[in-house]
C-alpha cells in the first residue's frame, strides 16, 4: 500500500496535462504572466521534493486552468501574482473549500493517469486505461487530490475505491506491485 500512496502522490504533483486546452479562452498578458509565475513555482516546488515532474507542458496546463478558473484578482488576493507565488501549502490553506474543489477538478482535467500508470507504475495499457478510468470517474482521484490540496488523509472510502478498481482491474501482479503487497 506504501507504493501506492507514493505513486498517488506524485500523480498529485504530477498532473501530466493530457486535456487539450485547445477549447479555453486564450489567457490575457496579465494571465500569461500569472500562469507563468505559478508554472515555475509548480516547477520549484516539485523539484525541492526530489518528486519526478512531468514536462513544461503538464505544469503549463494545470497552471493557465488554475488562473482561468480561480482568476487574476483572486489569486493576487492569495499571494500569487506575475512577481512570485507563495508556497503552495500557504496557498492551499487561504483558499476556500469552493476554490480547492476548483483546483482539484482541473487537476483530473490536466492529467493523463493511464500514461503515468503504465510509465510509473508498470502496469500494461489495458490496465492502466480501465484503472485510471475508474478512478476518474468515480470521482476517486479528486478525492485524493482534494485531500492532498488540504494536507489530510485520504477518506477510508478513497482508499477502499482503489482496492476495488484495482482488484477488477489489474493482474494479480500490477495490484502486487502497485499497492504493495507483493
Amino acid at each position: 500500500m506504501r507504493r501506492a500512496m507514493v505513486l498517488v502522490a506524485v500523480v498529485l504533483f504530477v498532473t501530466a496535462c493530457g486535456a487539450d486546452s485547445g477549447g479555453a479562452r486564450p489567457l490575457t498578458d496579465e494571465e500569461r504572466a500569472v500562469a507563468t509565475a505559478l508554472d515555475a513555482s509548480i516547477e520549484a516546488e516539485s523539484a525541492a521534493t526530489d518528486e519526478p515532474f512531468t514536462d513544461a507542458e503538464s505544469r503549463r496546463c494545470l497552471a493557465e486552468s488554475i488562473v482561468r478558473e480561480v482568476g487574476v484578482a483572486r489569486l493576487a488576493e492569495l499571494g500569487v501574482t506575475a512577481d512570485g507565488v507563495v508556497e503552495s501549502t500557504v496557498l492551499f490553506e487561504r483558499m476556500t473549500a469552493t476554490e480547492l474543489d476548483t483546483i482539484a477538478d482541473v487537476s483530473v482535467e490536466c492529467s493523463d493517469l493511464e500514461s503515468i500508470f503504465i510509465e510509473e507504475g508498470g502496469m500494461s495499457a489495458g490496465s492502466a486505461r480501465c484503472f485510471a478510468d475508474r478512478l476518474t470517474d468515480e470521482g476517486t482521484y479528486a478525492d485524493l487530490i482534494l485531500a492532498g490540496l488540504k494536507n489530510e488523509e485520504p477518506a477510508n472510502e478513497v482508499f477502499v475505491a482503489m482496492l476495488a478498481a484495482g482488484s477488477d482491474c489489474l493482474t494479480t501482479e500490477e495490484f502486487a506491485e502497485f499497492f504493495g503487497t507483493g
